[in-house]
C-alpha cells in the first residue's frame, strides 16, 4: 500500500494517507457513508483496498472467518464493497491492539498472574500470555513453531494464517486478531442487520478526527491523545480493563510502541504503583 501513499491526490484533492486513515476510522466506528466514500478512491485499486479491509478486520474486529472471505475474494471492486457494511456493522475488539501494546511493557511473571489475576479473568490472561510468546518471534518469520506455540491444537485457519500474512505484508494485526480470536468469544459474533450501500455523496464533508497523525501534512493535530480520544468504536462492548490499561499506557509512556520493541519487553514498567504493587 505504500505506492499508494506516493501517488498524487485523489479525487477528493486528498493523498492516499487521508483516505486510508478515513477509511478505517470509518469502519472502526460504524460510519458508513464516510466508509464508503473512502473506499470508493480505491476503484482502480482493488488489491490495496482488498488488503486495507482485511487489515481493519484483523485490528477492529478480529473475525477469521470475514477475514478468510475477504482473502479469498477476487480483487474486484464492487463484490470487495459489498463487505464494508458488514465490517462496519460487526462488534468491534480492540483488545488485541491494547493487548499488544500491555504485553511488550509488562513482564512475564505479572502477566503469569502474579500482579494481574486479580484483575484479568482467565481469557484475558491466555491473551496476554499468548501475546507475550508471540513477541519472542520478533518478526513472526518461524510461522508453524509459532502457531504451535499458540494454539496447541489444530487450528482450522492454521494453513491460511501464513498466506494472510503474507498477502498482508507481514502485518502484526494478523497475529494480533489470531490470538483476539483463540480467546475472547466475542470476536465470533456476527452481526444481524447489516445495512444496504448508501449512494455516493461526492458532497460529503470529512470529520476533523480523520485527520490525526497517520496523516502527515495534512494533520489538524498529531499528538497521540488526539487519536485515541478521537477514537470512534461502535458497536462494541464494554471496555474491559485491559483497554483501560493499553490507553493509560499509551497516553503517558514516554516511549512508542517501535521504541519499546526494540528494547527487552521485561523491562520494569514504569506504570507499576510500587507500594501496592498495581497497574495506576
Amino acid at each position: 500500500m505504500a505506492f499508494l501513499r506516493k501517488l498524487g491526490c485523489t479525487s477528493r484533492n486528498l493523498p492516499f494517507a487521508v483516505i486510508y486513515s478515513g477509511l478505517q476510522k470509518g469502519l472502526r466506528g460504524n460510519l458508513l457513508e464516510l466508509v464508503t466514500e473512502m473506499a470508493r478512491e480505491f476503484r482502480d485499486y482493488p488489491n490495496a483496498l482488498k488488503k486495507r479491509l482485511i487489515q481493519n478486520v484483523a485490528e477492529d474486529c478480529c473475525d477469521w472467518e470475514l477475514m478468510m472471505r475477504i482473502y479469498n475474494c477476487e480483487p474486484n471492486f464492487d463484490r470487495l464493497l459489498n463487505f464494508v457494511p458488514e465490517i462496519c456493522s460487526h462488534v468491534k475488539c480492540r483488545d488485541a491492539t491494547f493487548g499488544f501494546r500491555v504485553a511488550i511493557e509488562f513482564p512475564d511473571a505479572m502477566v503469569s498472574g502474579k500482579i494481574l489475576r486479580p484483575t484479568f479473568h482467565d481469557s484475558m490472561l491466555e491473551l496476554l500470555i499468548k501475546e507475550k510468546t508471540a513477541l519472542r518471534y520478533g518478526k513472526i518469520d518461524a510461522f508453524g513453531v509459532l502457531m504451535e506455540q499458540l494454539i496447541n491444537q489444530k487450528w482450522r485457519f492454521q494453513i491460511q494464517f501464513h498466506k494472510v500474512y503474507m498477502f498482508c505484508s507481514k502485518n502484526r494485526s494478523i497475529v494480533d486478531s489470531t490470538i483476539a480470536y483463540l480467546t475472547r468469544d466475542y470476536t465470533h459474533e456476527k452481526p444481524v442487520d447489516v445495512p444496504k450501500l448508501p449512494p455516493p455523496n461526492l458532497n460529503l464533508v470529512l470529520p476533523q478526527f480523520i485527520f490525526d497523525k497517520h496523516t502527515g501534512n495534512y494533520a489538524v493535530n498529531k499528538n497521540y491523545d488526539f487519536f485515541l480520544n478521537n477514537m470512534i468504536i461502535a458497536p462494541r462492548k464494554e471496555p474491559t480493563y485491559l483497554e483501560k490499561l493499553a490507553r493509560h499506557l499509551y497516553l503517558t509512556g514516554t516511549k512508542r510502541t517501535k521504541e519499546l520493541l526494540s528494547i527487552n519487553p521485561n523491562s520494569d514498567p514504569k506504570v507499576i504503583d510500587k507500594k501496592t504493587e498495581q497497574p495506576f
